[in-house]
């Protein structure tokens, strides 16, 4: 996990007050977003992922790798202190983690063979959630050093985190690549990081 976005912490202490002070509802008071970066790990787009095919024809690839690295819902409400304060951090509850983008960087070639990529969330073991699409990318000519990915609906990353929680520890879950492109002249590989908005909840119950 990275950085959270500073000067949230004095606005939040005044709502807070009020809230003490006036009494909060059954629901809570809902602040935020708080911004977030989680790490997602790396991986690898090996040179002859797309096989033999037609030279120059694009052809469908799928790829996973563990993501046994998945915060917890208690490692992102530590890191939340930073900016509401430890002391205030004890009176709040995490409502939702909004999943705002996803961002692949290319630390060995590029992705200008691909021209789509789409991510998938893998539960470690049966869940009630299932796969979840993280997000999508796409280009008629290809990407360059970076792609990024956006969710085609609202994605709450809260409930897999506490699934993921609740599991198995030797159950990691995985991240599923979906790639259309033809085979990149060198083995391409990457580091991901999903950018996330932190919503609290003070009061209710």
């Amino acid at each position: 996990m990275e950085t959270i976005r500073k000067g949230a912490a004095v606005s939040f202490v005044i709502v807070l007050a009020g809230c003490l002070l006036t009494g909060c509802d059954t629901k809570g008071l809902v602040l935020g977003p708080y911004p977030l970066v989680l790490e997602l790990g790396a991986g690898e787009i090996p040179a002859d992922a797309f096989g033999e095919g037609i030279p120059g024809v694009p052809a469908p690839v799928t790829l996973r790798m563990d993501y046994c690295t998945m915060p917890t819902e208690e490692q992102i409400a530590i890191a939340l202190e930073d900016t509401v304060g430890p002391g205030l951090a004890s009176v709040l509850r995490i409502g939702s983690i909004e999943l705002e983008s996803i961002r692949i960087d290319a630390t060995a070639g590029d992705f200008s063979s691909l021209y789509a990529l789409v991510l998938h969330y893998i539960p470690g073991s049966a869940t009630a959630l299932g796969r979840v699409e993280l997000g999508s990318a796409f280009s008629l000519t290809g990407f360059g050093s970076e792609v990024v990915l956006h969710p085609g609906s609202q994605v709450d990353l809260l409930d897999p985190i506490r699934e993921n929680a609740d599991g198995a520890p030797q159950d990691c879950p995985q991240l599923e690549l979906f790639l259309v492109g033809t085979a990149p002249e060198q083995a391409v590989a990457w580091t991901a990081e999903a950018m996330v908005d932190v919503y609290v909840v003070v009061g209710g119950l």
